[in-house]
Order: structure tokens, then sequence, then C-alpha cells
């Protein structure tokens, strides 16, 4: 999971769900995110975690994980 901080006039271009773009266009968001100067993080979520509290709380618990660290 992958948090950015972006400001009003902070441009990228919308990314809804990175699989619905190829690699290049990722690739591309993501040096477009490095340039930008963006707080950025992400947070790893273990298959064990997932198993033990289910794959949407996990994934909420990275989502906050990501965002604290990208702040």
């Amino acid at each position: 999971m992958a948090s950015v901080c972006l400001t009003p006039d902070t441009y990228l271009p919308p990314v809804f769900d990175s699989k619905q773009i190829s690699h290049e266009e990722r690739e591309h968001i993501y040096k477009q995110i490095l340039e930008s100067g963006a707080p950025l993080a992400w947070a790893k979520v273990d298959a064990a975690d997932i198993d033990a509290i289910g794959l949407t709380a996990a994934n909420a618990n990275a989502i906050a994980e990501a965002v604290t660290l990208s702040l």
C-alpha cells in the first residue's frame, strides 16, 4: 500500500487502480511523484496479517501506516 501527500498545486494524472495501467505508465508516474517532492511512503501487508484479520482490515491498516509515514 502506498501513500502520497499532494498539495493543491501538485498535478499528477489520476490513478484509481495501478493494475489498470501499464508498467511503463506506473514508472513514469512514480518518477513524477519523486520529482514533485511530495511526501511518499508505503507499507507492506504480510499474508499472515491478511489471514488473521482479513483483506479489508489489513488494507486499512496498511493505508493508515503509509499515510502516517508520509506526513
